[in-house]
């Protein structure tokens, strides 16, 4: 394509999050990025989580609580916020 600019070649992939969470930290893997990263489970690390998925603009975000189900909503308003 000689002269033509293909968007799809510099497009970003798809990425999917998982979160993991607990009550000291929130472990975090984009897929398919192969990306992991930690963040502590409180008003700072969840700062720095945001600007995280601010950035990677995720398809979706899965949570597994090793605690409760009240702790996932708390922290989805966080960050959804």
């Amino acid at each position: 394509m000689q002269g033509k600019v293909s968007f799809e070649e510099n497009a970003m992939p798809a990425v999917y999050v998982g979160v993991d969470m607990c009550k000291e930290w929130l472990d975090i893997h984009l897929h398919p990025l192969g990306e992991s990263r930690r963040f502590g489970n409180d008003t700072t690390g969840i700062r720095q989580l945001k600007r995280m998925l601010a950035r990677c603009r995720p398809e979706s975000i899965v949570m597994e609580a090793t605690g409760s189900t009240p702790g996932c909503w708390r922290f989805w308003r966080q960050v959804s916020s």
